[in-house]
């Protein structure tokens, strides 16, 4: 569900699955802990991309100590804990705008899941929704204005 009015165009299931079987073409280590970081960074690219008229997805991100996740995406895969997300799973649909997503892919999974981390530690909008509390929401709009005025 999201809470800022601003409706996802794909099911995070889909994009989640993209990104790993991006990951596993192009032999690019991929864990739960770095597929929630590079969910954060989908959303943050597609949320300038639509200049905020759309999400990527409707999922809620959620502040957690090692930054923002997609509970329902981290459950799914909770049971590789730290290892490599092994399977390929079957995307359902094609995703919308996902020339933007492949960009932000090609930039950012070569880092590892620490490194990505460490970048969202620096983004006030989880800054903001960790000071309140493991498990507080990152607004998409939130998001959207740390990326569009920080150009990060």
């Amino acid at each position: 569900m999201n809470t800022d009015d601003i409706h996802g165009d794909n099911d995070v299931l889909d994009v989640s699955s993209y990104i790993i079987n991006y990951c596993h073409a192009n032999n690019i280590s991929i864990t739960n802990l770095k597929l929630q970081k590079l969910l954060y960074f989908c959303e943050a690219s597609y949320l300038i991309e639509t200049h905020e008229s759309s999400a990527c997805f409707d999922e809620q991100i959620l502040a957690w100590p090692y930054g923002p996740v997609v509970k329902s995406i981290y459950n799914l895969y909770s049971n590789f804990k730290n290892s490599e997300i092994t399977v390929r799973p079957k995307l359902n649909s094609e995703l919308k705008n996902e020339k933007v997503i492949e960009t932000t892919l090609e930039v950012l999974s070569p880092y590892n899941a620490y490194v990505l981390a460490e970048m969202t530690h620096s983004h006030w909008p989880w800054i903001r929704a960790y000071k309140k509390g493991s498990n507080t929401i990152i607004t998409k709009r939130s998001i959207y204005d740390y990326v569009t005025n920080s150009h990060h």
